[in-house]
Formats: C-alpha cells, sequence, structure tokens
C-alpha cells in the first residue's frame, strides 16, 4: 500500500470515528445492537487491515467475517434504497462502504461485496443529483412566478399590438392559402 492510499485509508476511518460520536444521529437510524454491530465489525475489519498493511501478507478470512461484511451492506443497501438520504446517512454509508470496499479488495475478495457497494454508491449519487435537480427546478419555477407575474404598462400595449399583427398575419396566410387553392383548381381545370 502506498502512501497516498495509505492517507485516504486513514481519513476514511477519522471520518468513520467522528459519525460513530454522534450517537443521538445514529440513534435515529439505527438499533442500539445495530450500533454495536456496526462499532464492533468495524473494530475488526480495521484490525485486519492494520495487520495486512503491516505484514503485506494475504490473510485468510473467514465465511462468517465475509457475512458481517455481507449483512451490513445489506442494511446500508436496504437503506439507501427505502429511506430519504440524509447528510449523516450519506456520509456514514458512503464513508463505511468505501472501508469495506478496501477491506475486500485486500482481503474478504467476494464479488458480491464489491456489486452491492456500487450499486449503494450508484443510489446514493442517483439521489443527490435528484435533489440537487429538484432544487434547481424549485428555484427556477420560483423565478418564473415572479416574471409571469411581473407586468409593466408597456406589456399591455404590446400585447394590443401583438394580437393585431397575429390577426393580420393569420388573415395574409388564409389568402394565401386560398390563392395556392385557387391555382391548383385552375392547373386541374386545364388538364
Amino acid at each position: 500500500m502506498n502512501q497516498q492510499e495509505l492517507n485516504g485509508y486513514k481519513l476514511t476511518v477519522e471520518k468513520i470515528e467522528i459519525i460513530f460520536k454522534q450517537e443521538e444521529k445514529l440513534k435515529q437510524m439505527f438499533s442500539d445492537k445495530w450500533q454495536q454491530k456496526l462499532n464492533s465489525s468495524f473494530e475488526m475489519f480495521r484490525q485486519q487491515i492494520n495487520d495486512f498493511i503491516k505484514d503485506e501478507k494475504e490473510k485468510i478470512v473467514s465465511e462468517q467475517e465475509i457475512e458481517k461484511a455481507r449483512e451490513i451492506i445489506g442494511v446500508f443497501l436496504e437503506i439507501v434504497l427505502e429511506k430519504p438520504i440524509t447528510p449523516i446517512i450519506k456520509e456514514l454509508i458512503g464513508n463505511y462502504s468505501l472501508f469495506i470496499f478496501n477491506w475486500n479488495q485486500m482481503l474478504g475478495k467476494d464479488p458480491t461485496i464489491n456489486q452491492n457497494l456500487k450499486l449503494i454508491d450508484g443510489i446514493i449519487k442517483a439521489q443527490s443529483s435528484l435533489m440537487e435537480a429538484i432544487a434547481i427546478i424549485q428555484l427556477l419555477m420560483n423565478r418564473a412566478r415572479r416574471f409571469i407575474d411581473y407586468e409593466p404598462p408597456a406589456f399591455d400595449l404590446s400585447r394590443s399590438y401583438l394580437l393585431n399583427l397575429k390577426e393580420a398575419i393569420e388573415k395574409e396566410n388564409l389568402l394565401s392559402c386560398e390563392k395556392k387553392q385557387a391555382q391548383k383548381k385552375q392547373k386541374f381545370t386545364k388538364k
């Protein structure tokens, strides 16, 4: 593991630890049992990664450990599919998913975990994009409403002029259509 990867790993661990300190917000998302499970799994995965970093040797990971990672990712997947993604959920799931992804790349090597992590990342990004689009559309709608409601007196004059102009154009179009039809009738009758 090069220095840049190591720094990224440390930063991710720090972010997760900071999020774990926000117990009140976490209680709104997870039961005490799930918080303990997240904490204990995090500690276990972190110890395994730290051991791997020291030795740079592949370790054998048990099926139970892989199953713990799958279970956590499964819960995260349910959350992003069924609940609105609040900033705390986005931070926790985003960083914890990255952490498990790195663990899986080094030790777990389970393709199902990688697929589910990519799915979670895609859902979070898509929902974030949609929320940004909704905010922009709301802003534009408010601006459009204000613009529609704004009518200076000159618009009333312009409106009557435009209506007269529209009527004149429609008459001209009607006359030109009638002339074309008359010309077609003349050609047809000449033959």
